[in-house]
Order: C-alpha cells, then sequence, then structure tokens
C-alpha cells in the first residue's frame, strides 16, 4: 500500500489503529503547513523550531482526537489546522510567562488568515512538496559539498548569520555560496525547461 496515495482521513484511520507509517506520512505531509505556521508565530530562531516540533506533536493528537464518523462535514486538514492554532497560541503564552516576552498573538491572527490560508491546502502542499524533492535532485546533482550543506540549512530556516555559525565561516562566504547556488539551481532548470 502507497501511503502517499491516500488521503488524509484514510491515513488517520490507518493511524488510529497505530499504522507508523500513516502518522509518518500525515506528518510529512503537513509538515510544510507547520512550518509556514510556525514562520508566521515567530521570527525568533529558538522559538520557531520549538513551534515546529510542538506542531508535529499537534498531529499525533489531532490523529487521536479526530473523528471519522464527521470527517463528510469536516476534513482533517481543517481540524488539523484550529489544533496547531490552538497549540502555538498555548506555546507562546508559555513562551511569554517564561521569557517575559510580549509575543502579540492577536495581532499575529489579525494579520494572517490562518484558518483560509490557502498555503494550508494540503493539495497545493502536495505540489509544493513535489517541486522540492525536484529541486533537492537537481541540488544533488550541481552542488559542491559545501553548497549542499549551505542549501539544506537554508531550507530548514536558517538565516544567514545562523548558517554562518553553524559551519563556522564568514557571512559574507554564506552569501557568496547562496548566490552561486541560485545561480547554478536557475541554470539547471531552465537547461531542463528547455530540454
Amino acid at each position: 500500500m502507497k501511503h502517499e496515495n491516500l488521503t488524509d482521513e484514510e491515513l488517520v484511520a490507518l493511524a488510529k489503529n497505530n499504522d507508523s507509517n500513516s502518522i509518518n506520512e500525515l506528518i510529512a505531509r503537513f509538515e510544510n503547513a507547520i512550518k509556514i505556521k510556525a514562520n508566521t508565530y515567530s521570527a525568533n530562531h529558538w522559538i520557531r523550531d520549538d513551534l515546529i516540533q510542538r506542531g508535529r506533536i499537534a498531529v499525533t493528537k489531532a490523529i487521536s482526537k479526530f473523528s471519522l464518523e464527521h470527517s463528510s462535514k469536516s476534513k482533517f486538514a481543517t481540524y488539523l489546522n484550529i489544533c496547531l492554532e490552538n497549540e502555538f497560541r498555548t506555546a507562546i503564552n508559555e513562551i511569554n510567562k517564561k521569557t517575559g516576552l510580549d509575543v502579540d498573538i492577536e495581532g499575529l491572527i489579525e494579520n494572517n488568515n490562518f484558518i483560509t490560508d490557502d498555503r494550508f491546502n494540503p493539495e497545493k502542499i502536495a505540489i509544493i512538496k513535489e517541486a522540492e524533492r525536484e529541486l533537492d535532485n537537481v541540488s544533488k546533482e550541481v552542488l559542491s559539498k559545501t553548497e549542499q550543506s549551505v542549501y539544506k540549512l537554508r531550507n530548514l530556516g536558517y538565516k544567514n548569520s545562523d548558517i554562518a555559525k553553524e559551519l563556522k565561516v564568514d557571512r559574507k562566504s554564506v552569501e557568496n555560496t547562496l548566490t552561486r547556488i541560485k545561480q547554478k539551481l536557475s541554470k539547471k532548470i531552465n537547461k531542463k525547461d528547455i530540454d
């Protein structure tokens, strides 16, 4: 059985019976949505990483709580979106209490229509993931090992300064590497389109 061909609701049904492949597929399927939402809630790198981790856990919680009897009225993606929003609100409130930060959750929600955010559409996310897989394949063909390291960290949401610290190089070197990566990938993709 190919899990990637199943609907969200079919995967939830299998996951409720402890099928770990279904759970993993659902987490992978919504990974981009989790990152998008985490990025919206925080520009701070360590907070964003914490939110992404909590988002993955929220998927497993949503699986156990989602009612398959009502799946004709409410899709799992919609339910999960609400669960993620609630999880991230709770996390930000906890972070505010622990650190003394004052992240304005209501302002974030007002400026971003999370429930109707089209980027959360599973079909669009699947298309984006396919494009990312294609780009990853191309990157392995044309990028040096150093460029691949920078490329991977950038895709994980690292800022240039964070990449520089992680790879123990200066920021200008990272910026130059990112420019080369864009040029190489662009050239290879354009060549593929022509072929």
